[in-house]
């Protein structure tokens, strides 16, 4: 197995092994093989110093965040990658493993200059509802198709300032014919004031719809 491969994946399987409860809620698009870019991992709140103790023996430091405490959680994200020359054949040329402690974004009511976690009820329901996806090699957790809607919402609309990336949206406009209306309405219900109407804009193409209602109305 190509060496920064199976680095991901002696990880990946020793965090399934020690049973963290985790998610990976971005990055996984191109997995065995490659992360799209950076692979986002999000083990539950309660988890994730026991993660990154794993984390740390397998993969080498790339960088460390640390943004405060809110409400239930600090909030945290740190990098690791794995080690040995680069491989262009991988996105980013090797496997980097971004870290959260918490699901959380940027605020709007500081004009988006400070970060705050997402609601308990939604963070403990992306955990509940997570879905299993076995590769050969191993498995992950990833979110549910409705729950990566609602998690794609709020990094566009939060932290990329409704400035929606292709890649994005694409996602999105690829899970909406599989999913459940009435499940991606109660998901984005337990975070997003407007859901039925955030629903309605995405099922119109409307992205500036999305990004309005999803702060409000404003």
């Amino acid at each position: 197995m190509e060496n920064h491969k199976k680095q991901f994946w002696d990880l990946m399987n020793d965090i399934n092994s020690n049973s963290i409860n985790y998610v990976i809620i971005r990055g996984f698009l191109r997995l065995p093989d490659s992360g799209d870019n950076d692979i986002d991992m999000a083990p539950h709140y309660s988890e994730f110093e026991k993660s990154m103790e794993i984390v740390k023996k397998h993969l080498e430091c790339h960088w460390e965040r640390e943004y405060g405490f809110a409400e239930y959680a600090f909030m945290r994200n740190h990098s690791y990658k794995t080690r040995g020359p680069d491989n262009p054949s991988i996105a980013e040329k090797r496997f980097y493993v971004d870290s959260q402690s918490s699901l959380y974004f940027l605020s709007p009511f500081k004009n988006f200059t400070t970060s705050w976690v997402v609601s308990h009820s939604f963070s403990e329901h992306v955990y509940e509802t997570k879905i299993k996806k076995v590769f050969k090699e191993g498995y992950i957790w990833i979110p549910s198709m409705e729950n990566e809607i609602t998690l794609q919402i709020l990094r566009n609309v939060l932290d990329k300032r409704g400035h929606w990336k292709p890649k994005s949206y694409q996602r999105v406009f690829e899970l909406l014919p599989q999913i459940d209306q009435k499940e991606l309405e109660k998901s984005i219900s337990l975070v997003l004031p407007y859901a039925k109407k955030i629903v309605s804009s995405l099922n119109a193409g409307d992205l500036n719809s999305v990004n309005k209602y999803s702060l409000g109305g404003l």
